[in-house]
């Protein structure tokens, strides 16, 4: 849309006054976080934020600083997308089955409130940082990717869900995380 007034420049101020009206009232999207998350063995940390929509994505990567060794415990970290009663859940889970971050185990746990099941993905590799993506539809599928693992499941919506990046029994960074919605 152009606008144009009689003083011939006076349209350029108008669009400019325009977009940045436009811009002002679009609302604001977060900007990627950085968790650190650095705990003893047997322990656990979380960073959690309620989802903006019912359709929410978490992007990011995951640094594999330092396992650490728990005889209850394996270290691990990852995303949880849980409803707001904490009945239901869905848990990208990136477990370390010894203290070798060479080779991770890419676990999707879910909990739909009457069954529970944990789907194996595969083996990722921890030496450099992992990309992670998990994604609820509106309709419930959930979509994921853990370093070069993908998987699509069918689940149930989360209305009113929270977003949680947890780390046990070790040192995780989590760079670039990006708790978004469609």
């Amino acid at each position: 849309m152009t606008l144009r007034s009689e003083a011939g420049r006076g349209w350029i101020a108008a669009a400019s006054g325009l977009l940045l009206l436009a811009g002002l009232s679009a609302p604001a999207r977060a900007a990627p976080m950085a968790f650190e998350c650095d705990v003893p063995p047997s322990h656990y940390s979380e960073l959690t934020q309620a989802a903006s929509t019912p359709a929410p994505i978490v992007t990011g990567r995951i640094l594999v600083e330092e396992l650490r060794k728990s005889d209850d415990e394996s270290p691990g970290a990852g995303i949880a997308l849980t409803a707001a009663d904490g009945k239901r859940q869905a848990v990208l889970r990136l477990i370390a089955p010894a203290l070798d971050k060479k080779v991770l185990r890419g676990q999707l746990y879910l909990n739909d409130g009457q069954k529970k099941q944990t789907i194996e993905l595969g083996l990722v590799s921890g030496v450099a940082a992992i990309t992670i993506r998990l994604s609820l539809s509106d309709t419930g599928k959930i979509d994921l990717q853990l370093g070069e693992l993908r998987s699509s499941q069918p689940f149930i919506p989360l209305p009113a869900a929270r977003i949680t990046a947890w780390c046990a029994t070790g040192e995780f960074a989590f760079r670039d995380l990006d708790f978004a919605g469609r």
